[in-house]
């Protein structure tokens, strides 16, 4: 195992919705995909916590640790382990990225 699969361990995925629209701009179908963004680090999370706008306090479940990508509050991911299996995923509450590092961290 190399230093980097110790540090990022798990594989992040993104969904991306394709709505298919007529000629008139309504949407008349859609199919959904979900694509691999890159390797990270997903840790469960239980000390962190965000205040909402309107005050109501928020625990997201998983952290996650990846280089910086197209993703951003609101998408919805998915995280698995090497071996296939789901490790936890939901949609992003807080994604933050460094100004100078090539990191962002996804908090879920």
């Amino acid at each position: 195992m190399c230093i980097r699969d110790r540090y990022s361990p798990h594989i992040l995925k993104k969904k991306f919705v394709n709505k298919v629209v007529n000629k008139y701009n309504e949407v008349i179908g859609s199919s959904e995909e979900w694509k691999e963004m890159g390797r990270c680090r997903c840790d469960d999370n239980s000390t962190e916590h965000f205040t909402t706008e309107n005050g109501s306090i928020y625990t997201p479940k998983y952290h996650i640790v990846c280089d910086k990508c197209q993703i951003s509050e609101g998408d919805e991911v998915k995280v698995y382990s090497d071996d296939g299996s789901y490790r936890g995923g939901g949609k992003v509450y807080n994604a933050p990225k460094c100004n100078y590092l090539g990191y962002m961290s996804i908090y879920v």
